[in-house]
């Protein structure tokens, strides 16, 4: 303990500012007094004209020492104020980041957003009216069981007021068909239903054309969330971190399930993530 004191007593820039002042005026006291004796009843003038000696050789040299250590208190408090700006950054983005996580696990069991439930009620309305191979069936039974100006509204309000969170489209994503069963004994939502959620899930890998938005929000936050991991990971370790907090939160089977969006699959953050 007592050399750590000593160690840092040397390092100190006002130990060096006095220890420079003492050896500066033992030389020039040396000097001095090998050419002058010491005289204590000499003139005033004699000891006018030593001050102004003393004066005139010490502050130039103390000047420059001064100014130079003037400038190394402000080299080290520029690097400490780097250093806790550096800190307060650091925990600033890690807010963010948490609060990036959090708000994605919150999304997850969301309801998912009404325009993409609307665009896929009007890709299973096209496939099953257009592209279906019982596509004359399902119109017929559509015409027996609905209004026929007003079935196609009717079933839209049904589904789009179906419970369907993002969580669930990730669930059953790998799960879609697109065989859907039809006869005579079949309502019109035994066909209709599973086709709309599997266009629904579609929406999480595929995107949507039809939209501005390309994806839902839950997506998009999980692709925010990766990009902040490469922008502000320097290095495996901060990687390892972020990563590690956010499989503290999101546990693997979904971050798997999101392996289907080919924008997250080749992400370079995505194989650092359990699978």
């Amino acid at each position: 303990m007592v050399n750590d004191k000593s160690n840092n007593l040397f390092k100190h820039p006002v130990f060096w500012y006095v220890f420079s002042l003492l050896c500066i005026f033992v030389f020039f006291i040396s000097v001095f007094f090998s050419n002058f004796r010491f005289n204590v009843n000499a003139p005033i003038e004699n000891w006018v004209n030593a001050a102004s000696y003393f004066n005139g050789i010490l502050t130039p040299p103390l000047l420059a020492i001064t100014s130079i250590l003037i400038y190394l208190t402000w080299e080290t408090s520029k690097k400490e104020l780097e250093a806790t700006n550096e800190t307060l950054e650091v925990e600033f983005n890690f807010k963010i980041y948490d609060g990036m996580i959090k708000s994605f696990v919150h999304t997850l069991d969301n309801q998912v957003e009404l325009e993409f439930r609307k665009a896929a009620f009007e890709n299973a309305w096209q496939y099953l009216t257009k592209d279906y191979s019982n596509k004359d069936m399902f119109i017929e039974k559509v015409l027996e069981k609905l209004h026929p100006e007003t079935g196609k509204k009717d079933l839209r309000e049904i589904c789009l007021n179906f419970e369907i969170t993002n969580r669930e489209c990730f669930n059953s994503y790998d799960l879609g068909t697109e065989i859907y069963k039809i006869g005579e004994k079949t309502e019109i939502l035994d066909t209709f239903e599973p086709c709309f959620r599997n266009n629904l899930s579609f929406c999480y890998s595929r995107g949507s054309k039809q939209l501005e938005v390309r994806y839902p929000v839950s997506i998009r936050n999980f692709i925010d969330i990766l990009n902040f991991i490469e922008e502000h990971s320097k290095g495996t370790r901060n990687k390892n971190k972020l990563i590690n907090y956010l499989v503290f939160y999101i546990e693997p089977r979904i971050i798997k399930k999101l392996s289907f969006n080919d924008e997250i699959k080749n992400h370079p953050v995505f194989p650092y993530l359990p699978s």
